[in-house]
């Protein structure tokens, strides 16, 4: 990506931050044996400490971030901090984020998120963007990452610059396949060296995932009346729940939850021991629609057409540099620059 960046920009450099891209040392994946939490980790720390030290040596300096797959999940989870002023940098100071096959990337075609119908990239804060203007980006896949998590880049809407390969699953994911975000969830944080260590990691992860489902569904979806009536009337299908619960992004339940959920689940069964023929046919029909709707949140898995689409995965989500796409992200890079160093030359 970069000798094209380096030869267009203007007084432009470029830092590499080393991680372990790593995910649980699983076969072909890389060389590191940390689960892909641990290694997400580490890497987001060395990005906040170098992004602090550049701005801090440098005042006159604007960052540009990019990263792919594994990275650019780090480096949306790091330019949603900074647009939310929560980062370890001001958002005046980011000119531009370009992320490629990003997990987290958000539903729908936009390029620019949080900026519909946007296609070039909005200027280098302090500049009139003439350069930057000039670059296009290209419509994205309609479904989005295969962790998205509600995406907000703040401040920074209109500069971070998402690029997605068709079949890439990594940021074009079956929009209704909630069991496969399950999955990847307890496979992101597992020991995938080997079975003898994969078997147990993924059996203690999966427990703990449905154990923090279960007491979301006990403390949202179940409710008691006054009267002692048991309704179940789910907001969420058991697969999203699931999946939110094998997101490493949600936060472990709080001892306080854990008691409210057991507490609620002793008068859920108090209710029904006490009135079993009023209480169950109406679950039953309620679980039944239930069911149908947890068979429609997961249809594209059923669907010949999807295994189609995602037959080539391996060479979609290593078609970047192909197809034009790191070349594109390049050229925005040195075009942001050349808008900054004809505002530093005015």
């Amino acid at each position: 990506m970069f000798a094209p960046m380096l030869a267009n920009g203007t007084d432009i450099d470029r830092i590499y931050i080393p991680y372990p891209a790593s995910f649980g040392g699983a076969i072909g994946t890389g060389a590191g044996t940390d689960p892909f939490t641990v290694s997400m980790t580490h890497a987001r720390s060395r990005l906040d400490a170098t992004a602090a030290q550049v701005v801090q040596q440098c005042p006159n300096t604007q960052i540009a971030a990019a990263g792919y797959s594994s990275g650019s999940a780090v480096v949306s989870e790091w330019a949603q901090d900074v647009g939310a002023g929560k980062g370890p940098v001001a958002p005046d100071r980011v000119a531009g984020v370009a992320l490629l096959s990003d997990p987290t990337r958000p539903p729908g075609g936009e390029p620019l998120p949080g900026r519909p119908r946007q296609f070039s990239p909005s200027a280098p804060p302090g500049t009139d963007g003439a350069r930057t203007s000039e670059i296009r980006l290209a419509p994205v896949p309609v479904s989005g990452g295969i962790a998205s998590d509600g995406t907000d880049f703040g401040a920074l809407a209109g500069r971070v610059g998402e690029f997605c390969s068709p079949g890439d699953l990594a940021c074009d994911a079956p929009g209704r396949a909630s069991a496969l975000r399950v999955a990847s969830g307890i496979a992101a944080q597992a020991d995938l060296r080997n079975p003898l260590a994969a078997i147990p990691s993924l059996t203690q992860i999966s427990g703990q995932t449905v154990a923090e489902a279960s007491n979301t569904i006990v403390l949202s979806d179940v409710t008691v009346s006054p009267s002692g009536q048991v309704d179940y009337r789910p907001a969420e299908t058991v697969s999203q729940r699931l999946a939110d619960a094998a997101d490493p992004r949600t936060p472990a339940p709080s001892p306080q939850q854990m008691q409210a959920a057991a507490d609620k689940t002793e008068q859920i069964a108090a209710a029904i021991a006490a009135d079993p023929l009023g209480h169950l046919p109406r679950l039953a029909g309620q679980v039944g629609a239930a069911l149908s709707a947890e068979v429609a949140a997961n249809a594209d898995l059923l669907n010949p057409a999807t295994v189609l689409h995602y037959a080539t995965v391996p060479a979609a989500h290593t078609s970047y540099g192909a197809t034009g796409q790191t070349g594109r992200a390049a050229d925005w890079f040195a075009a942001m620059s050349q808008d900054l160093a004809a505002r530093n030359a005015r």
